[in-house]
């Protein structure tokens, strides 16, 4: 997927800030607070975003931020709802924002915030290379399979260091008896289990599902369990808030992680 340009993530701003600022602000009533929420809405987008996009996300990462401490009425709200679906409140809350007028003033409003300037300067600045976003990831995964033994993944006739798979098999070459939890999450996202236990002498040779999928392949010496994992990467899809797909699998400790992307 190309990444945004900075002349686009300036024309996206310019467009959406104050959008994402005014709906953010009533949800949290602060104002600080939600400018971050504009920044953490531009830091996940990867591509143009559709109205949609706009509006699920801003609910999303506001009410997380509603969850902090500075928040004693947002905690509230949570403790009242916590047997409620967090979909279902996200979509209520997402349409109680989509209703909200923006008139001209309030755009202007926004646009005269000391916090839009602030925000946009990091927001537009020039992203680091994909490889350097993906440091924190790589470097406990090298360590982990240094401790925990040598894995080699080969899927569908990937090239070195492609995320994407044609299709086809999904191949996983590792030291047998190391246990193995495959897990795929679809653009709808449904997380489905491709596999779980110990990987037979040979390695894993799977048929990757169709359609456009992110398959994730959780390695460890120790055991693991599906029933864990997947509650683990439905949260992390939920923070993403983004393209499912892109959503980042959750790493727990002494785990080595491995993702492909079948488009």
């Amino acid at each position: 997927m190309a990444r945004l340009t900075r002349q686009q993530l300036e024309e996206l701003y310019v467009r959406w800030a104050p959008v994402v600022h005014r709906r953010a602000f009533a949800l949290l009533n602060h104002e600080t607070d939600s400018w971050e929420v504009v920044r953490d809405v531009f830091e996940q987008m990867r591509e143009v975003p559709t109205p949609e996009w706009i509006s699920s996300t801003t609910v999303r990462v506001a009410l997380r931020a509603m969850r902090a401490p500075t928040h004693p009425i947002g905690l509230k709200i949570f403790e009242l709802a916590e047997t409620l679906d967090r979909d279902a409140l996200a979509a209520a809350a997402a349409k109680l924002v989509d209703e909200l007028p923006e008139p001209e003033e309030a755009r202007a409003a926004s646009e005269q915030s000391a916090g839009y300037a602030r925000v946009k300067a990091q927001v537009v600045r020039e992203r680091p290379p994909r490889w350097r976003e993906l440091m924190p990831f790589i470097v406990p995964a090298v360590f982990t399979v240094v401790c925990f033994g040598v894995i080699s993944i080969d899927l569908g006739g990937a090239k070195p260091g492609d995320d994407t798979i044609a299709g086809g098999r999904f191949t996983l070459a590792a030291d047998a008896g190391l246990q193995a939890v495959v897990l795929t999450v679809d653009k709808d996202r449904r997380i489905e289990e491709l596999f779980s236990g110990a990987v037979p002498a040979g390695g894993l040779d799977l048929p990757a599902p169709p359609g456009p999928v992110a398959i994730h392949a959780f390695v460890s010496s120790q055991a693991l369990e599906a029933k864990s994992l997947v509650p683990a990467m439905e949260e992390s899809i939920r923070e993403y808030g983004g393209y499912p797909l892109e959503a980042p699998a959750p790493r727990p400790a002494g785990v080595t992680v491995i993702t492909k992307r079948q488009r």
